[in-house]
């Protein structure tokens, strides 16, 4: 009896759409600045090395990632 004020089941289905794309896009973000992230580095360790700068001298990043 009375008026029905139960959420319809298009609402409820926009809800959880509107939370998954949420979720998508955040993560599709990160993926995106983690890459990003991973290319600058890289992009600047080959500059690092065509200039010649020495940061840690008579080491060389494969030495360091084998833990010499």
């Amino acid at each position: 009896m009375g008026r029905d004020i139960r959420q319809t089941t298009d609402s409820v289905e926009t809800e959880r759409r509107h939370k998954s794309l949420f979720l998508a896009s955040i993560f599709f973000m990160v993926v995106v600045i983690i890459g990003l992230a991973v290319i600058g580095f890289g992009l600047l360790y080959v500059l690092k090395s065509e200039l010649g700068i020495d940061i840690f001298p008579d080491r060389h990043l494969w030495d360091i990632l084998q833990g010499q």
